[in-house]
């Protein structure tokens, strides 16, 4: 527009191209002290304080669910970290079986302990299954599901 003078008033028209010149080379001055500057004044801090307000919220969040022991924060994050997905057999492990001391499935299924993430996931498959298969279930107990979550 600064084509516009008093002698030609009429604006030169702008192609696709051009709009995308202008958008290049508009990008190309920007500077991260540009961006920095926007963010601060459309009032988005990053500060470590926003991050702590940020956390003591998600906690209070948390804590309004109905959910009588739910994971915190740091657990939810990491909850990976304390599922066992796949077990890795030890030497040992391998000899036993081999040599046919392999513990019976009893005994084995009362040595080990579930963790919450695998029972969260087993509750998860559960009502999976529950809605994959439209199985009669009252919605009190479907409730009840959910709230052991």
């Amino acid at each position: 527009y600064d084509a516009i003078t008093e002698d030609n008033p009429v604006p030169p028209d702008i192609t696709l191209y051009d709009t995308i010149t202008f958008v290049a080379q508009a990008w190309k001055n920007v500077t991260v002290g540009t961006i920095i500057r926007s963010w601060s004044r459309a009032g988005l801090k990053t500060s470590e304080l926003e991050e702590t307000e940020l956390e003591e919220e998600i906690i209070n969040l948390i804590e309004r669910l109905p959910i009588s022991d739910p994971l915190n924060v740091h657990e939810y994050i990491e909850i990976d970290q304390y599922m066992n997905i796949e077990e890795d057999l030890t030497i040992d492990d391998i000899i036993d079986v081999v040599n046919g001391q392999e513990e019976s499935k009893s005994e084995k299924e009362q040595k080990e302990i579930v963790k919450i993430g695998d029972a969260i996931v087993g509750l998860e498959k559960l009502i999976q299954y529950i809605q994959q298969n439209d199985l009669e279930i009252t919605s009190s107990l479907m409730k009840d599901l959910y709230n052991l979550k």
